[in-house]
């Protein structure tokens, strides 16, 4: 989202907005979801060492990370794999593969988990013609998700709670119409705090939906993706007081996070 890029480039941050797919030169994937599609961290890990040879960037400081909803588990993956990855911003996203498998050095990554129901049972809402992804998920997997008391095989993969030197936070709408993303962030929470890591946070906003942008941005509870209209959830007042407090939130993370006596970067 090149506009997040833009605006905190204004506050101080070297940022790079990428793109993965859906882009004009990028792989065609996510077109069926009947198939599974492969993304190589390789990609990503170009673009981190891209940012810090900038003449402008300290490599030595690192860089962060903001992504949001299926992205999550590639920030995971980032923080596990690239050392120069030195803190993460999640958002309403799982923290382990679910829409698909991930490439790193000639290694597999496949999804292991057993949350998503077949293809027969994608998108499922109240609205006639609207859709969700919580349609395709099977919620009886999440429902003890905060009293898990080991990591799971899925878990184990990425297994981004043993990188005690990244910093983690996970902001979480309780209103979200699309994804389960509050078992997301329980398990989340829980997988760090058995690992003992000491440096994250869960923000959790109730009545904020899926999308939550900078400040002073619209609620959009229903929008087009692709041929389809998508629904995201969220109350326009809870919505939009969590997007200026979690927007202030995730600055001061950052900024604790790539401290330095000259301009920060992301």
């Amino acid at each position: 989202m090149e506009y997040k890029a833009a605006l905190l480039a204004s506050h101080g941050f070297a940022a790079l907005a990428l793109a993965f797919f859906g882009a004009p030169g990028l792989p065609k994937l996510f077109t069926s979801f009947s198939t599974a599609s492969v993304l190589k961290i390789e990609y990503f890990e170009k673009a981190v060492d891209l940012l810090l040879a900038h003449k402008n960037v300290d490599a030595q400081l690192g860089v962060g990370l903001i992504v949001l909803s299926m992205s999550c588990a590639i920030g995971m993956a980032m923080a596990k794999f690239i050392p120069g990855v030195k803190c993460v911003v999640s958002m309403n996203g799982p923290t382990h593969l679910t829409a698909h498998d991930l490439w790193y050095r000639g290694h597999e990554f496949p999804i292991l988990s057993d949350e998503m129901k077949t293809c027969d049972d994608l998108w499922v809402s109240d609205q006639t013609d609207v859709y969700t992804w919580k349609g395709r998920v099977n919620c009886a997997v999440f429902e003890n998700s905060y009293l898990i008391n080991e990591p799971s095989a899925s878990d184990r993969q990425l297994d981004f709670y043993n990188q005690h030197d990244v910093g983690f936070m996970h902001v979480v709408g309780l209103d979200d119409a699309n994804t389960t993303s509050e078992h997301y962030a329980n398990r989340f929470e829980r997988l760090l705090h058995l690992s003992g890591h000491h440096n994250w946070a869960v923000l959790r906003y109730p009545g904020a939906g899926h999308l939550i942008e900078p400040p002073y941005s619209p609620l959009n509870k229903i929008t087009t993706v692709g041929s389809l209209l998508v629904e995201w959830g969220g109350q326009v007042i809870p919505h939009c007081r969590a997007q200026e407090d979690a927007w202030q939130q995730q600055i001061e993370f950052l900024r604790s996070n790539l401290r330095s006596h000259s301009r920060s970067r992301l």
